[in-house]
């Protein structure tokens, strides 16, 4: 995995656990991870892997599917008229309430990207793997 792609509080999988970023070492491309505060790991970049987005990590954090003749489309409300939609087919995501409509302009596959696309877009949510 990319070091670039990686910040502090990101969730990824590392010896087929999940583990949260604490800390990136970018000149040794190194990444120290906590597994559910009971200690900490070392391990280089190409150790880590994404977590995939699936359906059921879509459910467990709240998300819906938008309507059984188009299940890959996914809507997590945030309260008001604010919701993160999801497609799952093509991998898009965007950010929409009742004044602004803003696509992420990248891919979104993995748990990392969905995580720092929010913190991007200003959206404060933490996600469960």
């Amino acid at each position: 995995m990319n070091t670039r792609e990686l910040r502090l509080g990101n969730l990824v999988i590392y010896e087929a656990c999940t583990y949260e970023v604490t800390v990136i070492d970018t000149p040794k491309l190194g990444v120290k991870a906590v597994k559910h505060n009971w200690g900490n790991e070392t391990c280089g970049s190409n150790e880590v892997e994404g977590i995939p987005i699936t359906t059921d990590f879509l459910k467990k954090n709240g998300f819906e599917m938008l309507n059984k003749a188009m299940p890959e489309l996914w809507i997590k409300p945030l309260g008001g008229y604010r919701y993160i939609r999801y497609h799952s087919g093509v991998r898009y995501m965007d950010f929409e309430d009742t004044h602004s409509f803003q696509r992420v302009p990248w891919a979104i596959r993995y748990v990392h990207q969905m995580q720092n696309a929010c913190i991007d877009y200003g959206i404060d949510i933490e996600f469960e793997a």
